[in-house]
């Protein structure tokens, strides 16, 4: 009972709490006359709108270089448009290039003139003087040289010529082998393989063969020349056939430096062309990599090569004909 009576109570308080709540949820009147006005509503402020910077201006592209580069690139495309479509535009731009490539070529040509004049070790003259007038005197300073190592080969061996009185061809090779005669004084024998002399050869030294000699040296054709040690019998066989005086010259200088009888020296001054080399014994050049890679270091580390290389038309200090005239 006592339960009871206590839920009934709470049960009517909550219910009065509830009414007075709801009459405090409404607004209370306000007269008949009366209206609401409605807030205006704020505006929102928007943010303020920033102009977009102008665009930079765009970086100005790098000059183009006209160089052998691009002369080497752009020639053939201008020829083709020239061709395609001969515009006067077209042909100016093709033939003003070509131009602009012709004076490259002259200003490199000029400077390599000057190069020269001033570094004559490196100057093919040294080879061979382009000058008539040096080069007469050089050639005549190689005569004298030849004939000296021609002396001095002479004195080691001897030329045979295997000939039959019957070959045209050898008939027309004694003019050249007499003059190597009369102007070296080389050991010269003519070998006879049918047993008779080529005419007008009676001042020559002859030997008569019986086939042995040709077995011996495997000679199939007539004339047949072969530069022959006089001491141990060796022998180096010459080009067969008709030769020059000069081509036999050169074939003997080859063939004796083949065989030792003479040095490079020697070999050097019977040479029209003389031969001053920056490559050593081996032919291979090595340098580090950053002397090969700088064209000053490259230059000179080179240079040192030919230094004391002969220059034409000079003489040593040591040489007795120096201030001779």
């Amino acid at each position: 009972m006592k339960f009871s009576m206590a839920a009934l109570g709470l049960t009517l308080l909550c219910a009065s709490a509830l009414a007075t709540d709801n009459l405090t949820a409404y607004p209370e009147p306000e007269g008949y006359y009366w209206y609401s006005t409605e807030p205006t509503p704020e505006k929102k402020s928007e943010p303020e709108k920033i102009p977009p910077s102008p665009a930079s201006p765009a970086a100005p592209a790098p000059p183009t270089k006209i160089d052998t580069a691009w002369l080497r690139e752009r020639l053939p495309k201008m020829l083709d448009a020239a061709i395609d479509n001969p515009t006067d535009a077209n042909i100016a731009s093709y033939f003003i290039a070509q131009r602009v490539a012709a004076d490259m070529s002259s200003r490199f040509q000029d400077a390599t003139r000057e190069f020269f004049m001033f570094n004559p070790e490196m100057s093919e003259d040294n080879r061979r003087p382009s000058s008539n007038f040096v080069l007469n005197q050089t050639h005549e300073q190689r005569m004298s040289d030849t004939k000296e190592v021609m002396a001095d080969l002479g004195s080691k061996t001897g030329l045979w010529a295997f000939m039959s009185s019957t070959c045209g061809f050898c008939l027309k090779q004694v003019p050249a082998l007499r003059m190597l005669k009369d102007s070296y004084n080389l050991p010269i024998v003519l070998i006879s393989m049918d047993g008779n002399i080529v005419p007008g050869t009676e001042d020559f030294d002859w030997s008569f063969d019986n086939g042995l000699m040709a077995k011996r040296y495997q000679v199939q054709y007539t004339p047949s020349l072969f530069l022959v040690d006089q001491f141990n019998g060796t022998s180096q066989p010459l080009q067969p056939g008709l030769r020059s005086f000069g081509n036999i010259m050169q074939t003997i200088a080859y063939a004796a430096r083949r065989k030792g009888w003479i040095d490079a020296n020697q070999f050097n001054a019977m040479r029209p062309v003389k031969q001053y080399s920056v490559l050593d014994g081996s032919g291979v050049i090595e340098l580090d990599a950053d002397v090969a890679s700088d064209p000053e270091q490259f230059s000179e580390a080179l240079l040192q090569r030919l230094q004391g290389t002969p220059i034409p038309g000079t003489a040593p200090t040591n040489s007795p004909t120096q201030g001779t005239f």
